[in-house]
């Protein structure tokens, strides 16, 4: 059984985790029940996936993510489905299905997706913040059977409390996200960002960067993919260089619009893996990453300073550099989703 909160019909990673996570599962004959926060889960069942939407509290009138807060109707699932496993997808509001797992005899693995102790340094401002956080993370790590993250940055704040991780990065589905030969114009520069528009994710860094590009007389732009609470932001910038697609129609035209650009900028500090600039490694684009977070653990990035002059630097590296499309997607070959479900199922074996 896999219970996350913060889920919604338009938020992209932890959703896309978990689906594609069930259905290398359901391949492999592994029935999955995933329980997320109604009314609209924003999961579509599939053959080997079961979708239980409970119901949910919204954090913000504004933004889309709600919350399971009636424990009493978690337990009920929990009798009816009686699982092997519990997943948990949230470090801090299902933080306690860790103990009530425990209680019945059921393994139970906390998935780290988030760096708890670098967001609560953020948002506050204060290390002291971060030192609680961490003590939070050793305080639920304790209720678990097993922690997994998705790479050794997510992994990094268990390791310092002595907690046991096993580190299995995610993967890319490459029927959808794969190369193609296109007519390029090579003396044009395009970029493409995607992600959630959010102040912890450093999203305008992007821009400031293409439109660095641009003032120095490259013709360059950039497509911003995604919508989130600092997207009124990007008035500021010149639309002829940064241009504002919102959210697409689905993967395949994600897919058509990363193998058409040149560059993937990935600037969030905080990432723990980063699927969408996988995604766009699995089309041939060479990303530039910030140097913290995860994405520079993958082969064939370009980490890069958190700051317009270094990632417009390293656009410009790999817009001239002829190998760099094929060298991110070979380096892509190598993350698949079946493979990222066989390796946490022999964490349920351990």
């Amino acid at each position: 059984m896999r219970v996350a909160n913060f889920v919604a019909p338009t938020s992209g990673g932890i959703r896309s985790v978990i689906r594609r996570l069930s259905a290398a599962a359901a391949e492999r004959g592994i029935e999955s029940h995933v329980v997320v926060p109604g009314p609209d889960p924003g999961i579509a069942p599939m053959p080997g996936m079961h979708v239980h939407a409970l119901q949910g509290v919204r954090l913000h009138p504004r933004q889309p993510y709600r919350l399971i807060l009636q424990r009493s109707a978690v337990r009920r699932l929990l009798d009816e489905v009686r699982p092997d496993v519990i997943e948990i997808h949230d470090q801090l509001s299902l933080a306690w299905l860790g103990a009530e797992a425990a209680q019945r005899g059921i393994p139970s693995v906390l998935i780290a997706h988030e760096r708890l102790d670098e967001l609560a340094r953020f948002w506050s401002g204060l290390h002291p913040a971060g030192c609680a956080a961490e003590r939070w993370i050793t305080r639920i790590a304790g209720n678990v059977t097993q922690v997994v993250a998705p790479s050794e940055f997510a992994a990094k704040p268990y390791r310092r409390s002595g907690v046991p991780v096993a580190v299995v990065p995610w993967g890319v589905d490459h029927t959808t996200f794969r190369p193609a030969e296109l007519t390029r114009d090579r003396h044009r520069l395009q970029i493409v960002h995607c992600g959630r528009l959010s102040a912890e994710k450093d999203p305008l860094l992007s821009a400031k960067a293409a439109s660095l590009l641009a003032r120095q007389g490259i013709d360059a732009s950039i497509t911003v993919i995604g919508s989130g609470p600092v997207e009124s932001r990007f008035a500021e910038f010149d639309p002829s260089v940064v241009s504002m697609a919102g959210f697409v129609g689905g993967p395949d035209v994600l897919a058509e619009k990363l193998r058409s650009a040149d560059v993937f900028f990935a600037p969030g500090p905080f990432e723990t893996f980063g699927v969408s600039a996988l995604e766009a490694m699995a089309c041939g684009l060479p990303v530039v990453c910030r140097e913290s977070g995860s994405i520079s653990e993958i082969p064939a990035t370009t980490p890069a300073a958190g700051t317009p002059e270094a990632f417009a630097d390293a656009a410009l590296r790999l817009w001239a550099d002829p190998q760099a499309r094929s060298r991110s997607s070979v380096s892509a070959r190598g993350y698949t989703w079946p493979r990222a479900a066989a390796a946490i199922e022999e964490v349920y074996a351990a």
